[in-house]
């Protein structure tokens, strides 16, 4: 198996192989894993020699020890978009804020907390 450079921020020189590895927080993906097994890359069962980390939603903490040739498939806090309810609380600190930038939805209602101002 080809072996590529890996940047270590601590000042080290390790070898990689082209690897990914499924987090203990989302489940194994039929698709992902056939999807990069195909393009060449060897699941690992766990350790930190991976190039791709399949997870759920992430944290700035899961991606601060990542090296330049690791990548992780969220963006941190990307739950706050993923999720209507998120998304909305979002949407509606900014239209207050801002209303007139930010009169792009229709008001909406989160339940059970909003049923009063719904009715």
């Amino acid at each position: 198996m080809k072996q590529v450079k890996k940047y270590n921020r601590r000042g080290d020189i390790e070898y990689l192989f082209m690897s990914f590895v499924n987090s203990d927080r989302t489940h194994i993906y039929n698709a992902v894993v056939n999807t990069m097994k195909n393009g060449g890359f060897e699941m690992l069962e766990k350790g930190n020699d991976f190039n791709l980390i399949w997870t759920g939603y992430t944290t700035i903490n899961d991606i601060l020890p990542l090296n330049k040739y690791q990548k992780i498939n969220h963006f941190p806090e990307s739950v706050n978009l993923g999720r209507k309810d998120k998304l909305w609380r979002n949407l509606l600190k900014m239209k207050l804020k801002h209303p007139e930038q930010f009169n792009i939805t229709p008001h909406s209602w989160i339940m059970p907390e909003a049923l009063e101002e719904f009715e």
